[in-house]
């Protein structure tokens, strides 16, 4: 997180800018951030031709004042802080703009919001997730900051290195100390009888396997002190994000850090089947998607033209 530096922050003019305001501002401590952005894409302003035609600058008066009350909100929370702040409203749709603002202006972290009561916002997390080329912080309603546990999906790809690394780089730089606890989901492969062993015994080497490998992922890790924690988890019914949200909730993680993954360019542009549905089903853990900043810059320009 050491090269997060220009943010961006979707708001929607609703109870939920308190809370991603304040996310901001809380990760702003902990990031090298010297820029934030604060953007409220207006889906549709109902405003009649017919009323425009007498009154044309209308539409100009009310995105005018839209940017002062939420110069008003914003502002206060920054004064101390040693940042620019820019503002842009516009009328739009709030996904699209994002997802092409943050890939034309070279924007390192996106922060919104995921509302379960208030009216929806107009930005479709699912989409964002899978199309923009940097990370993202998926903040709930009503959530509150704060950093003592974080949840770290590995699969010892470099995915897993990028999202353990993120999470060192949070944990270094807050106290007291965090705990990152790294989950692996293994399960047992079908035809494990055909070599003469139990469920249970070839279940015992897929977990022996799982920790050397954990002990060589983290060979290759600055851990700089942090206290990590493996926890290797046992599925019988290929449901991983269900063990995923079973740790989630047992330690009463803060944050959950997955790798936008994949073996190849594309599949990790799309970000994986597995980090989408953690997407759908955790819904009160504020989600962070780690992605290597620019990788694929050249797919998304190609999809864009489509």
């Amino acid at each position: 997180m050491k090269d997060i530096k220009r943010l961006l922050i979707g708001l929607d003019h609703s109870e939920m800018d308190k809370t991603l305001i304040e996310y901001t501002l809380y990760f702003s401590g902990f990031l090298p951030v010297t820029e934030i952005i604060i953007v409220n894409v207006i889906p549709d302003l109902h405003i009649p031709d017919e009323v425009l035609s007498e009154f044309p600058d209308l539409k100009e008066k009310v995105i005018s004042d839209r940017e002062e009350e939420i110069r008003k909100i914003v502002g206060p929370y920054f004064e101390e802080k040693d940042l620019q702040l820019q503002y842009i409203i516009r009328e739009g749709v709030p996904t699209k703009f994002i997802m092409d603002y943050s890939h034309d202006h070279d924007i390192d972290l996106i922060i919104i919001g995921r509302k379960k009561m208030l009216p929806t916002s107009g930005v479709t997390i699912p989409r964002l997730a899978r199309r923009s080329d940097c990370n993202l912080l998926i903040v709930p309603e009503g959530a509150r900051p704060s950093l003592k546990t974080i949840c770290v999906p590995i699969d010892f790809s470099d995915y897993s290195n990028l999202s353990i690394n993120h999470a060192i780089d949070l944990a270094v730089k807050t106290t007291p100390p965090i705990e990152i606890v790294c989950q692996h989901v293994y399960n047992v492969p079908t035809g494990y009888t055909h070599i003469g062993k139990t469920y249970k015994e070839f279940a015992t080497i897929m977990k022996r396997n799982a920790e050397k490998n954990f002990k060589a992922l983290l060979k290759g890790i600055d851990a700089r002190g942090t206290k990590i924690r493996p926890v290797f988890n046992l599925e019988s019914k290929e449901d991983v994000s269900a063990k995923v949200c079973e740790l989630v909730d047992k330690v009463k993680a803060d944050l959950l850090i997955i790798g936008a993954k994949g073996r190849t360019a594309t599949a990790a542009l799309f970000i994986g089947t597995f980090a989408e549905k953690l997407i759908h089903v955790i819904k009160d853990t504020p989600i962070f998607i780690a992605r290597p900043k620019g990788q694929h810059k050249g797919i998304l320009d190609y999809i864009r033209g489509l």
